[in-house]
C-alpha cells in the first residue's frame, strides 16, 4: 500500500459519563411496619434500566403512613451523570385482623354489674413472631 508502519499502533482514549435525566417508575405502595421501609426502585434513562453501580438511593419519611420519598443520585464510579431525583411513595396503613386483637375474657356470667374485658391489641406487621403491643388511647381508641 502507500503506507507502512514501524510496528502496532496504541493511543489511549477516554469514554466520559453520559449526561441524562433519569427518571423514576412508579413505586408500589407499601405497608405501615413501624420500621423503616426501602421499596424497591427502578431507574431509567429512556427505555433503558440504570444498574445499582450507577446510583445510590437514600429514603427519607419512610417509616409512618403517608408519603415517604425516594432520591437517586448518580455514583462517582457509575456510567451517567445527572442531578439527583426524587419521587414519592405512599405507606398504607397496617391492616389489623381479627387475630390481632383479644381479651382479657370472652365468656362471663351475667350478674347485673357491667362487663368490660381489657383488650390487647398486637400488631405482627411482617405476620413473623415479633409483635409489637398496642396502648389503648394512644394507638387506638
Amino acid at each position: 500500500g502507500n503506507y507502512v508502519t514501524d510496528g502496532e499502533v496504541v493511543k489511549a482514549f477516554t469514554i466520559g459519563k453520559k449526561a441524562i435525566t433519569p427518571t423514576i417508575e412508579d413505586i408500589d405502595d407499601v405497608s405501615y411496619t413501624g420500621n423503616e421501609l426501602q421499596p424497591s426502585v427502578t431507574v431509567k434513562d429512556g427505555t433503558t434500566a440504570l444498574t445499582s453501580d450507577d446510583f445510590e438511593v437514600t429514603y427519607s419519611n419512610n417509616t409512618n403512613v403517608g408519603d415517604g420519598q425516594v432520591t437517586v443520585s448518580a455514583k462517582d464510579g457509575g456510567n451517567y451523570t445527572f442531578t439527583n431525583t426524587s419521587k414519592t411513595f405512599t405507606i398504607t396503613p397496617y391492616e389489623l385482623l381479627a387475630s390481632d386483637i383479644t381479651l382479657e375474657y370472652y365468656f362471663v356470667k351475667h350478674d347485673g354489674a357491667p362487663k368490660e374485658p381489657a383488650v390487647t391489641v398486637t400488631v405482627n406487621p411482617n405476620r413473623t413472631r415479633s409483635v409489637t403491643t398496642l396502648v389503648k388511647d394512644v394507638d387506638y381508641k
